[in-house]
């Protein structure tokens, strides 16, 4: 082989098997903008033992699961483009968050070998990690009826999540514990042509991570035989090459490598690709002079020597071969196709193995498993062996060969290849930038919705979004489903609605709309109506008979039925998850001010009875404030309220922190403090603010020369101590 010296230069810091790769980067982003997840409930574990007795011979981890249907349909009608499903796995639950990628073109076509345009549906294509896993990789695809997809954590390895051989179950196991052996073998160093092609070697410490500029549109051809094994079916042909690719691409993506599938013709009779594989590459090389696309790459079963030519994109040598393993025994064997076609597509992209003595900048190899496997670089093999990886090996290596080593997915190509590829793509000519992949997202904008009750039955919603100008929202009981053809939409951040029955909890839920229609992310806050003056048990949630749920944070104050009035909260029994989820008591009618709080108004951990408290605000209001956390909870809260007693005279702080005068007042109003002054309020006796002013002073004038006569509550915020006097306005 002739070789080449490239120079990758260094843009920016060297990807490493520790760091957080392109996709698990995204998820980041998307989770530090607190991005809602639709959450879909697919599957549940089947235990029945006859089902689970048909897999022995195939992995040894082999579950069986049940798909519901129904939520299926629900996901493919709603394509989100955010996605969250838990995935059984032995005992654990897989816990998995998605976004919405596209895998083909924008013109992107299905003929069969006399050209005739099929006719074919696209899933739904996701890609992400596990959750709170950014070490892990996930792609999984949708269809009509079906799910297909791989799972990689360091700790399971590439667990395979599909359709069982027969067709008659969905299953999840490990390749790494399958029974039989990966029958890949490559044949790119046997390939004379290879021989004297130009091959690359750079230097290591020159390398760039930034992703692709142009992008390779890759034509597959589908040999009759995977035709077949898709039960002669152009859709389900369709719907398995689109999901392989989806996890072909997501590698590549997952090393800043732009790639995505423009065009795919299927063998619906004989084809031609009978013979050996390097007969089998040559024929469709003279067969399809001409095809859509930058890499042209024949997909042929069963499985066989896989092969390409090296470095061949823009030359008239832009052709590759995979004979590919489709199930062993009863379970799909996605992982290995996958593999296969991601490196022999590696190879066409510039790389060798990385058993070859082209690496590290001094011509020795990356790792050992070629020639500890029996498989030494034929074309210089004279550099020492190179180590066996501890974490499993790259895409472009023959550690599948060996069991104890593997090939981890969540290395991707590794450091050297990825550069490698990466440079090799960006310096061709004859490559555009136009894939199209990226599917155009609707981000989550909406930082917070205030919610303030207007005292008429009716509610005010502020939504708090800086980017968005359209809002859709709908109000529903709690626990109550969401309806299709509820939603409101407004253009204003303010709106108003009413409507609701008394002293029930409702669900106020936002999203914004961004401009080509699609929706972004969900915001979701809790009401409770109503003035509980009735007799009616303010309880939690779950009612009397269930229990509050997580991630719940609501505000409600308790007003008295007459103007001098004052509310009484009594908890019968509050059982809160101690030290997580806590309840806030306030003497006032916000919930803004810790000064505010009544004395054991802080309430966690199981309390039964519990306590109770009375209003001496100058309203004679009660506020609480409920938040959980994510998980857990006890069996939550009844308390009664009253509405009914007086405020007297006594009520009022007789404080000597603060001096009021004149009082009787006509028109002005002086205070005078000890400690800062926050705040100054003045109330009417119906409870109404009539003056509202913030302060930062020892001293404070209110012109109440406006007002009716009569009596009036003056209400003093002090750091550490708020004091309420009553005020005669004559």
């Amino acid at each position: 082989m002739k070789k080449i010296y490239l120079l990758i230069f260094l843009c920016c810091s060297v990807l490493s098997f520790g760091q957080i790769r392109a996709v698990s980067k995204k998820v980041q982003e998307l989770n530090a903008k607190s991005q809602q997840f639709k959450s879909y409930d697919l599957f549940s574990i089947n235990n029945d033992a006859h089902k689970m007795a048909k897999y022995f011979t195939s992995a040894t981890d082999v579950t069986v699961l049940n798909l519901n249907e129904n939520q299926l349909d629900r996901l493919m009608e709603d394509a989100p483009n955010y996605l969250a499903i838990s995935v059984p796995y032995q005992n654990e639950i897989v816990e998995v968050e998605l976004y919405k990628q596209n895998v083909v073109t924008e013109d992107f076509i299905a003929k069969d070998e006399q050209g005739n345009v099929l006719e074919f549906t696209l899933g739904e294509y996701y890609r992400g990690v596990v959750k709170g896993d950014y070490e892990s990789l996930v792609a999984i695809s949708f269809f009509e009826g079906d799910v297909m997809g791989v799972i990689s954590t360091h700790e399971f390895g590439n667990v395979i999540l599909g359709k069982s051989t027969d067709k008659q179950d969905f299953i999840t196991y490990s390749d790494k514990n399958i029974l039989g052996e990966n029958p890949f073998t490559c044949g790119v160093d046997e390939l004379e042509e290879n021989h004297n092609r130009e091959t690359v070697d750079f230097d290591p410490a020159m390398m760039s991570t930034t992703i692709t500029e142009n992008c390779v549109r890759i034509y597959y051809e589908i040999a009759r035989r995977p035709y077949a094994q898709n039960g002669s079916n152009v859709q389900n042909t369709v719907n398995w090459i689109t999901g392989i690719q989806n996890n072909i691409g997501t590698l590549y993506s997952n090393d800043n490598i732009n790639v995505a599938l423009h065009e795919i013709k299927i063998w619906t009779i004989a084809d031609p690709y009978t013979g050996s594989f390097s007969e089998n590459l040559a024929s469709f090389r003279n067969n399809v002079t001409e095809f859509n696309g930058d890499l042209a790459h024949l997909v042929n079963f069963p499985s066989t020597t896989s092969v390409a030519y090296l470095n061949s994109l823009c030359t008239d040598a832009r052709y590759a071969y995979s004979g590919i393993s489709m199930s062993y025994a009863q379970v799909p064997t996605y992982s290995w196709t996958i593999m296969a076609m991601t490196h022999e597509m590696g190879h066409s992209l510039g790389s060798q193995h990385t058993h070859a003595c082209a690496w590290n900048g001094n011509s020795t190899q990356i790792d050992g498993c070629g020639p500890l496997s029996g498989n030494p670089d034929p074309n210089n093999g004279n550099c020492a062996s190179g180590p066996l990886p501890s974490n499993g090996g790259t895409i472009m290596s023959y550690c599948h060969l060996m069991p104890s080593v593997g090939i981890n997915f969540l290395n991707g190509f590794g450091d050297q290849p990825g550069a490698l590829i990466r440079a090799t793509v960006d310096s061709k000519p004859c490559l555009g930038a136009n894939c199209n992949t990226d599917f155009t997202t609707c981000t989550y904008a909406i930082s917070e919705v205030r919610l303030t009750n207007l005292n008429n039955g009716s509610y005010q919603a502020q939504i708090i979004d800086n980017s968005s100008t359209q809002w859709k929202y709908q109000v529903i009981p709690f626990g109550s489903d969401l309806a299709d053809d509820q939603w409101q939409t407004t253009t204003e951040q303010t709106f108003t609605f009413s409507g609701l029955a008394d002293n029930q909890y409702y669900e106020v839920y936002v999203v914004n709309v961004c401009q080509d229609g699609t929706e972004g992310g969900m915001k979701t806050n809790i009401v409770l109506t109503g003035d509980f003056c009735d007799g009616t048990l303010f309880t939690d949630t779950g009612g009397t008979a269930g229990t509050y749920g997580n991630n719940q944070n609501f505000v409600k104050t308790f007003y008295p039925s007459f103007p001098t009035g004052k509310v009484s909260l009594s908890f019968n029994r509050i059982g809160l998850q101690n030290n997580q989820d806590f309840m806030y008591v306030y003497n006032s009618d916000t919930a803004t001010s810790s000064a505010s709080l009544f004395e054991g108004g802080t309430i966690t951990g199981n309390n039964n009875p519990g306590p109770s408290f009375t209003s001496t605000h100058a309203t004679g209001a009660i506020t609480i404030k409920f938040v959980s956390d994510s998980s857990g909870a006890l069996y939550g809260w009844e308390a009664s309220v009253d509405c009914n007693a007086t405020m007297s005279i006594e009520d009022i702080s007789n404080s000597n922190q603060i001096a009021v005068y004149p009082n009787p007042a006509t028109s002005v109003l002086y205070i005078d403090a000890k400690k800062e002054i926050n705040s100054v309020k003045l109330n009417d006796i119906s409870g109404k603010t009539v003056i509202n002013k913030k302060a930062s002073s020892l001293k404070e004038k209110l012109n109440i020369e406006h007002l009716p006569k009569g009596i009036y509550i003056l209400t003093v915020e002090m750091k550490g101590e708020t004091v309420t006097k009553k005020i005669i306005k004559n």
